[in-house]
């Protein structure tokens, strides 16, 4: 049996790029996921406590991105362009969480957490050790990066299905516009004898097939209800997320006055 869990996390130092402060606000997360058994002498407990692994058994490993909105409202910074730039996971949560009055609609500045992956070893793959995992995360967050997130958010993977012929569609129709464009930007450049001729390629898209055609999150859209990984949904039901509508991203507040 586990007494309790603690965490190890890779802090690397990072260099600041002023040419592309996006960087600035998003967080890479790598925890490494430590048990303290029951059966272990005091002193070994301890030692544990205090910084060392040796006698701590691994349980998983939790990989994920902080993204730091109360610093970007600081510097005036646009949190969906930031994670656009930087992630397509990171613009998928944020996208989906300000749909429709979401918690990051409500207040985009919010700093969340997005859950890429929990990862356990084989031998401790249970469910009430993931809750376990998934309950202590701000604290986790806090320990190691110094941020008590206002939510953590995860998409959970579908299970395989066919995506509807409608959505197919649209996604072709999409590049075949944007190749469409192309070809005729390319001829008019060929037919052009001004050297100095400024032209650009124009994309005649509307909203949801640019995003198509970025790989961006499209308004509305999701895997059907008969995709949900059901244990998984069970689990994170269990540790207090809730689906906003039904964008398929779950989400928890991490503090009873996140709205206040």
């Amino acid at each position: 049996m586990i007494e309790s869990i603690l965490m190890k996390a890779d802090t690397s130092a990072c260099i600041c790029d002023f040419d592309d402060p996006y960087d600035d606000y998003i967080v890479y997360c790598n925890m490494e996921i430590y048990g303290i058994p029951e059966d272990l002498p005091d002193i070994d407990k301890d030692d544990i406590c205090r910084g060392s692994t040796e006698k701590a058994v691994k349980l998983g490993t939790v990989t994920g991105m902080l993204v730091l909105g109360s610093q970007a409202e600081k510097t005036d910074m646009d949190i969906y362009e930031i994670c656009d730039s930087i992630d397509g996971y990171a613009e998928h949560i944020y996208s989906a969480l300000s749909e429709d009055n979401g918690p990051l609609g409500y207040n985009p500045y919010y700093d969340f957490f997005c859950i890429s992956d929990i990862e356990m070893q084989d031998e401790y793959n249970e469910d009430d050790l993931k809750l376990r995992i998934i309950e202590s995360l701000p604290e986790f967050l806090l320990c190691a990066y110094h941020v008590f997130p206002d939510i953590i958010a995860v998409s959970p993977e579908p299970l395989e299905y066919e995506k509807p012929v409608l959505q197919e569609f649209k996604e072709r129709m999409a590049v075949e516009i944007a190749a469409g464009n192309m070809d005729n930007f390319l001829v008019n450049l060929e037919q052009s004898n001004d050297e100095d001729d400024e032209d650009e390629v124009k994309l005649m898209l509307d909203e949801d097939q640019f995003n198509y055609l970025l790989g961006r999150r499209v308004k509305g859209e999701s895997y059907p209800e008969s995709a949900k990984d059901k244990e998984v949904w069970e689990l994170y039901s269990r540790a207090g997320f809730y689906e906003h509508l039904n964008t398929r991203v779950l989400f928890q507040h991490c503090h009873d006055n996140c709205f206040e």
